[in-house]
């Protein structure tokens, strides 16, 4: 098991009432739980791995490339944690 970061997702319009919808996202949550991710895959997976998804998963909402309302956020989250795990 490799445990899994996301940002919003949402495949209800594929899948109707049967699909998932996760929002509310902001880059501020997304720090804050992909730290935990990576310390818990640590902690309980032993593993330094982590996925995640997705770079450009546009049409579900799960993506981590730059736009006009995050910016470049969620790389930099990203890149902070693992910079603070580093020290």
């Amino acid at each position: 098991t490799i445990p899994c970061a996301f940002t919003d997702w949402d495949n209800s319009p594929r899948f109707g009432k049967s699909g998932s919808v996760y929002d509310g996202v902001s880059t501020q949550k997304f720090y804050h739980y992909f730290a935990l991710l990576c310390e818990n895959a640590r902690k309980y997976y032993n593993s330094d791995k982590v996925f995640v998804f997705a770079w450009n998963e546009w049409a579900e909402g799960g993506y981590l490339e730059p736009d006009q309302l995050y910016g470049v956020g969620f790389l930099e989250a990203i890149k902070k944690v693992l910079d603070e795990e580093h020290k």
